[in-house]
């Protein structure tokens, strides 16, 4: 699994590039975090590219195939105070 947090000011490379480089790597998931937007993509990855696509919203359960029992909100991470 691997986490992209975006930045507002992006310096190296494309999203979209890095993704894929993930996926056909075998990187079964990726979580992209558009903090601006407080949303979390999450891309199911198989066979070297990105099978499917999820997007929740800050308020909405985050569902994972990889981390089955993980049970926080966009919101719950973004507002974390450890």
């Amino acid at each position: 699994m691997v986490l992209e947090v975006l930045s507002p000011y992006p310096r190296i490379g494309k999203i979209d590039e890095r993704i894929g480089w993930f996926a056909e790597y075998g990187v079964r998931e990726c979580w992209v975090l558009h903090q601006a937007e407080r949303r979390l993509e999450v891309l199911s990855c198989a066979g070297g590219i990105v099978a499917r696509r999820h997007t929740f919203a800050e308020r909405a359960p985050i569902q994972s195939e990889v981390l089955p029992e993980f049970n926080r909100t966009v919101d719950s991470i973004l507002s974390w105070e450890g």
